[in-house]
């Protein structure tokens, strides 16, 4: 990440509660999130890395609405909603298809 000592003091300040992390007025332009999952037995799950580039371009602004925790067996379906705004650029007929796995 660029700046990472920053980035991670900023993290830190953040309730854990925290849905939506702007980094509109951050310095820099890549940025690595690193994720590990611990379960209330203990249990750790790989680390997952998640890299960001800032663009310079309009692009697509996506909400989730989804709590900053989930508590859940792992049997549990997860559903999260959203919504989306296109860039006003976007050639397209507006339609968005945003998805992510866990593995």
């Amino acid at each position: 990440s660029d700046f990472p000592q920053a980035l991670n003091a900023r993290l830190r300040q953040l309730p854990s509660d925290t849905r939506v992390l702007r980094l509109t007025d951050f310095p820099g332009s890549t940025f690595t999130f690193l994720l590990r999952i611990t379960s209330f037995l203990g249990r750790r799950s790989e680390l997952l890395r998640w890299s960001v580039t800032r663009s310079t371009l309009p692009v697509p602004v996506v909400n989730l609405d989804a709590p900053g925790r989930v508590g859940m067996r792992p049997s549990e379906p997860l559903v999260v909603t959203g919504t989306a705004d296109i860039a006003p650029c976007f050639p397209g007929d507006g339609a968005v298809l945003f998805s992510w796995t866990h593995v």
